[in-house]
């Protein structure tokens, strides 16, 4: 699972939880990506990719876009990064998007 480090499919997951997860991320977008920028999971380019987007809600799918194209590692520091301010029932969601794949 995600809390324990290990991830079947983040990929899979990031793509079966995008709604929600632009729902809960769209109040902090700003703040995740200075986290994603300086763990160098994104470059300041992409921050700036992202930073072009009009509105928190696209701006949110513009960084799932880009996780996706980064590649199954950058998908699992990302949901560790946002998985301690989930809740749990999202958790549970993620879990069972996880453990299908």
């Amino acid at each position: 699972m995600v809390e324990n480090g290990g991830c079947k499919s983040c990929l899979t997951a990031l793509g079966v939880l995008r709604v929600s997860l632009v729902d809960q991320l769209e109040g902090r977008i700003d703040s995740l990506l200075d986290i994603l920028v300086s763990r160098e999971v994104f470059t300041r380019d992409d921050r700036e990719e992202v930073l072009c987007r009009l509105g928190p809600r696209a701006r949110v799918r513009t960084v799932l876009d880009i996780l996706t194209c980064k590649g199954e590692e950058a998908a699992k520091i990302f949901l560790s990064i946002t998985w301690k301010d989930r809740s749990p029932l999202v958790r549970k969601r993620v879990r069972g998007a996880i453990s299908r794949f």
